[in-house]
C-alpha cells in the first residue's frame, strides 16, 4: 500500500508540474504580440537562450554569426526572445536605414536596471519627447559654433590629415588605432569649442 501510494502522490505531482508548465506556455504565447516578423520558436520565459546556447555548442559560431543564420533562413527582419525580452533583428543594410528613419523606432530601450539606477536621464538615457528636445537644443548650439559650415568641413580635413600623418609615424607596422582616433574625434571638438587642437603627443590631451 505504501509504494501505491507513493506511485500516486508522485503521479500527482508530476502531473500537476506538466500542468504549471503548460499554463506557463499558454500564457507565454497569449502575451506574444501578433505580427511579429518571422523568427525560431522559443521556450517560455527562457526565450532562444536554449537555442543560442545549442547552435553555439554545437557549430561555435559566435553569437553575431548565429543571428546572422536567423536573417539567413527568416529574413532581413525577424524576431525572437531573449528571456522574456521581446527582440527584433534588422540583417541588412536597407532595414537598418528603413528602420533609423522611422520615428516609431527612435526611442531607447528600457533598462530596469539604469531606470533605477538614473533619476535624471539627461542626454545618456532620454528617450521619446525628451530626447528630441535634447536633440533640437544641441543641434541649434552646435551650429552656432559652425558644425554643418563650411569652416567645420575644414577642421575635420585638417584633423584628417593629422591623423594620416601620425599613422604613417608607424612605419607599417600593426598598432592600436583606437588611441589616434580618439584623439581626433576629440580635437575635432576641441578645435569646435575651444578654437585650438592639440599635438597627438601632449600627455595632458592623450590622458584626457
Amino acid at each position: 500500500m505504501a509504494v501505491i501510494e507513493a506511485l500516486i502522490s508522485a503521479l500527482d505531482l508530476t502531473t500537476g508540474l506538466i500542468a504549471l508548465l503548460a499554463l506557463f506556455a499558454v500564457l507565454f504565447w497569449i502575451q506574444t504580440p501578433p505580427n511579429l516578423p518571422p523568427g525560431p520558436n522559443g521556450w517560455p520565459f527562457l526565450g532562444c537562450f536554449p537555442n543560442l546556447a545549442w547552435i553555439k555548442f554545437r557549430t561555435g559560431l559566435e553569437i553575431h554569426e548565429v543571428f546572422k543564420q536567423f536573417g539567413d533562413g527568416y529574413g532581413d527582419v525577424c524576431s525572437l526572445y531573449l528571456g522574456r525580452r521581446l527582440v527584433v533583428l534588422l540583417n541588412s543594410n536597407r532595414a537598418i536605414k528603413e528602420a533609423f528613419q522611422n520615428p516609431g523606432l527612435q526611442d531607447r530601450p528600457q533598462s530596469a536596471v539604469l531606470d533605477d539606477v538614473v533619476i535624471a536621464r539627461g542626454v545618456a538615457q532620454a528617450s521619446g519627447d525628451s530626447w528630441k528636445q535634447q536633440r533640437r537644443f544641441t543641434q541649434n548650439t552646435f551650429r552656432s559654433f559652425g558644425v554643418g559650415k563650411s569652416s567645420f568641413e575644414d577642421q575635420i580635413l585638417t584633423e584628417s590629415e593629422a591623423l594620416l600623418d601620425q599613422i604613417t609615424t608607424n612605419n607599417g607596422e600593426a598598432f592600436d588605432v583606437r588611441h589616434d582616433l580618439g584623439n581626433a574625434s576629440a580635437n575635432v571638438i576641441c578645435s569646435t569649442v575651444f578654437g585650438k587642437r592639440y599635438n597627438y603627443k601632449d600627455t595632458k590631451f592623450r590622458k584626457f
